[in-house]
């Protein structure tokens, strides 16, 4: 992998998001588009982000080389959520200007081999996604296995069910769901339907026959009043967390494909790749 340039991830995340209307904004939304490009990038490989919705990241990826392919309901979702309710078509098109492609679908549904030949895409990705699905999420994981190339990667990232907030919560006698209102005031409701736990991921790494996996721990908490925390007490604080996964604020599934005996894991992309049905607005 090229060495990489924070400071240019950096500049080119800034960029795009400064161009998203005021309600999308997020002031600390760089530093996870900083951390997932880093990990992510390699350069000229294929990457399918399952709901990964208007993320900047996947511009900067796309820009930076790479061919970025995102699944999501898009405005179905941005545009019916609770909160900050918006339409999301000049952002999908500032992130097509930098090359990233969109598969408008169902996640639960799509069925990504109808989109991808087997063993042709390098990455396949998603960030806090299928906590939202109101079904299994076996299609969409379970065909990303087929299309992933062996050796390729698959990584997960999901909010856990029991970090250590949750559970002096519960102990506390509070929810560890979000606010009910949320879900009462819903038409339909966008919100976390099923959280995981490391134990969840186990299950899930064995349902998609993976041999090859890791489970860590994140601590995904931005915001001003962390800054007003001392550097050196948040990091502390973060290292003993990520010791024991499960306490973190989240969870992160990575398997590694399966090399098979006889191939050279340069399964080649064919016209299904090139022909996705893409579409930058309803």
């Amino acid at each position: 992998m090229d060495k990489l340039n924070k400071n240019e991830i950096k500049s080119r995340a800034l960029q795009l998001r400064a161009s998203y209307k005021a309600s999308l904004q997020a002031p600390h939304a760089w530093e996870e588009d900083v951390s997932r490009v880093r990990h992510l990038f390699r350069k000229g490989a294929v990457l399918v982000d399952i709901g990964g919705g208007i993320s900047a990241h996947n511009g900067v990826l796309a820009q930076m080389g790479m061919s970025v392919y995102v699944v999501d309901v898009l405005g179905d979702y941005w545009e019916h959520r609770d909160t900050d309710a918006a339409s999301i078509a000049a952002e999908v098109k500032l992130l097509e200007s930098c090359g990233a492609r969109f598969i408008e679908r169902e996640i639960s549904t799509c069925d990504l081999t109808k989109y991808f030949a087997d063993n042709s895409v390098d990455i396949v990705t998603s960030f806090h996604c299928i906590e939202h699905l109101h079904s299994s999420p076996k299609v969409p994981l379970e065909s990303a296995m087929h299309v992933l190339k062996p050796g390729g990667t698959m990584i997960i990232e999901v909010p856990n069910a029991a970090n250590l907030r949750k559970r002096l919560a519960l102990l506390l006698g509070r929810t560890n769901y979000g606010p009910y209102n949320s879900l009462y005031y819903s038409d339909r409701f966008w919100g976390h339907i099923r959280e995981y736990t490391t134990g969840d991921l186990q299950q899930l790494a064995a349902n998609l026959g993976a041999c090859t996996y890791r489970i860590s721990g994140r601590n995904t908490i931005y915001g001003d009043w962390v800054e007003r925390i001392p550097a050196m007490l948040r990091s502390a604080v973060d290292h003993s967390l990520r010791v024991l996964p499960g306490l973190c604020s989240a969870l992160v599934l990575e398997i590694t494909k399966a090399k098979q005996s006889g191939t050279d894991g340069q399964g080649a992309i064919t016209e299904k790749v090139e022909n996705v049905n893409c579409s930058s607005d309803k």
